[in-house]
């Protein structure tokens, strides 16, 4: 285990440049990663506050059913509170 440790710590300071770059792609891959997770989630919410503002925030959302006659529907059964 001392001699890999030995070789490797040889390696890094022989080969700086290499070493260099290696680090700066790490870090570079990291803030791509955050940065990716943040938009997806910055993207979500934009998503459900696009929804709520064409359907609102109710439980009940009243649609056809696929074998009516018309697309819309009358009040006439509706019971008034």
């Amino acid at each position: 285990m001392r001699i890999i440790i030995k070789f490797v710590l040889k390696n890094i300071s022989e080969k700086k440049l290499r070493t260099s770059l290696i680090l700066f792609a790490i870090m570079i891959s990291t803030a791509l990663i955050f940065t990716s997770s943040a938009i997806s989630d910055t993207f979500g919410k934009m998503l459900i506050e696009k929804i709520k503002q064409s359907c609102g925030t109710s439980e009940i959302m009243i649609s056809p059913y696929t074998y009516s006659k018309s697309q819309f529907f009358t009040t006439s059964g509706a019971k008034k509170v």
